[in-house]
């Protein structure tokens, strides 16, 4: 769906958006010790939230 809405911009931000996601999780375990539902659920919010903010930016 992001590359019909937003063609090539989508594609930078599905691939943006999967690069955070991976350094946050890895963040976490490192800090926390692992992963739990709690922090997938508020990483799943930040990545919203970037998502937005870059759609906002960009068009």
């Amino acid at each position: 769906a992001a590359i019909v809405l937003f063609g090539l911009k989508g594609v930078f931000l599905v691939f943006l958006i999967g690069l955070v996601a991976m350094v946050l999780l890895r963040y976490f375990e490192k800090r926390l010790g692992g992963v739990t539902g709690d922090v997938l659920g508020a990483a799943t919010e930040l990545l919203e939230v970037l998502a937005l903010l870059f759609i906002l930016a960009v068009f």
